[in-house]
């Protein structure tokens, strides 16, 4: 592949794709791909970084041990065991919900506690601090983590829900109920739900998507029952931070400072490569207009095939510019196949869980059966009361 302003091939056996763009023109530098391998980092630029980078910031913010209650008391710092981080609790959302018995206050108090719970835990893990984490999902979560598969990303949010309801046993001051709400049935599935005197209900959600609640399904923010919502969120969990836990698991924990750092270290790598990609992508999108159009550059820099041509758009991040042939899509799934997609899927999930999450897994089943009866029982009530107050003519036109 080369340049418009320059005719002559190089290396006639060199496959299109793999040809550099020599010239643009005279007084152009030759175009070729720039390493994208981050230089070396020196301990100043990491210091630098973990003194400002957002995410440092939020694992140094707050450093007080994070509640009164006995569990969060006998936590220690120092190797093994990192500072906590406490975040402002999201809980601006609309409820439909009024607080007619004065209990907003008393669930704000609890969804603090929970928030300070979820921090604690986000901190123990990014450190590798979890030797006492007990539960299915941690142990999940580490099986996956130390055969070095990326799928243990999948399970770090749960891993740290699980902790927390742990830290939560025996020291919250209202009644509570991990994952199910009466009143939703099996249309969505609140982290916690507390359960107010009133009767009434508030929902506390553990997430690292703030505002997810937004589109889930069960009348959160608009049902009467609910008078407080709120989220307890942590900083999102990214593949390049495994190693980070990992070293920290294999060494009983490591210390905040160390986290801080590589952490750093991280977040600076990645703002190279975006800067390196930003940088590749400009000087691309210059040559590809240099030709006028995708028929122009394809004939002259990849000698008419346009399959390495689009590949190379896409690559730059043009592949929806005009003229560049779409990908390929496949073929879609019969409903007979779909169905046993799913499947083969479900039968997949069941093999890998452990006893305890197939226990939690039935739990949840059937509580969406009971509630799928009630509605059914409800349904067929008020069908049978409307038909005894309709006359024989009018049951006879139905």
């Amino acid at each position: 592949m080369h340049l418009h302003t320059q005719k002559k091939q190089d290396n006639k056996n060199q496959p299109a794709a793999e040809k550099g763009f020599q010239n643009k023109h005279a007084n152009r530098a030759a175009f070729q791909l720039v390493d994208q391998q981050p230089a070396v980092l020196t301990q100043r630029k990491v210091q630098e970084m973990a003194n400002n980078s957002k995410q440092v910031k939020q694992l140094r913010a707050f450093q007080e041990i994070i509640t009164s209650s006995p569990k969060a008391q006998d936590t220690t710092f120092g190797k093994g065991h990192a500072p906590v981080v406490q975040r402002k609790l999201d809980e601006d959302f609309e409820h439909g919900g009024k607080d007619e018995a004065n209990e907003k206050a008393s669930c704000k108090a609890f969804a603090n506690q929970v928030s300070n719970y979820v921090d604690q835990a986000y901190a123990d893990l990014m450190s590798g601090n979890v030797a006492a984490w007990k539960g299915a999902k941690i142990t999940t979560f580490l099986k996956l983590l130390l055969a070095g598969k990326p799928a243990a990303l999948v399970h770090a949010g749960n891993a740290i829900e699980e902790r927390v309801y742990a830290l939560m046993e025996g020291n919250m001051q209202l009644k509570w109920t991990p994952q199910y709400s009466e009143r939703m049935g099996g249309s969505s599935f609140p982290d916690i739900v507390i359960n107010l005197k009133s009767g009434k209900e508030a929902l506390i959600d553990i997430t690292s998507d703030r505002g997810h609640i937004l589109g889930k399904a069960g009348s959160w923010t608009t049902s009467t029952q609910y008078i407080y919502i709120a989220e307890a969120y942590f900083p999102s969990i990214y593949k390049d931070q495994l190693p980070i836990i990992l070293e920290g698991v294999q060494n009983g924990g490591i210390d905040q400072a160390i986290v801080e750092q590589k952490l750093a270290k991280i977040e600076l790598e990645r703002k190279q490569r975006a800067e390196v990609r930003k940088t590749e992508n400009e000087e691309a999108r210059d040559i590809y207009w240099s030709y006028g159009n995708f028929t122009n550059f394809a004939d002259e820099a990849f000698e008419g095939d346009k399959t390495e041509a689009a590949i190379w758009m896409r690559q730059h991040g043009m592949g929806t510019y005009k003229g560049v042939p779409r990908k390929a899509q496949k073929k879609g799934l019969t409903p007979e196949q779909r169905i046993e997609k799913r499947k083969k899927t479900a039968r997949a999930r069941l093999n890998k869980m452990t006893p305890e999450e197939l226990k939690e897994a039935n739990k949840r089943k059937l509580a969406q059966q009971a509630q799928a009866e009630v509605k059914r029982k409800r349904a067929a009530a008020i069908k049978k009361k409307r038909e005894e107050g309709l006359s024989n003519e009018e049951k006879r036109l139905l």
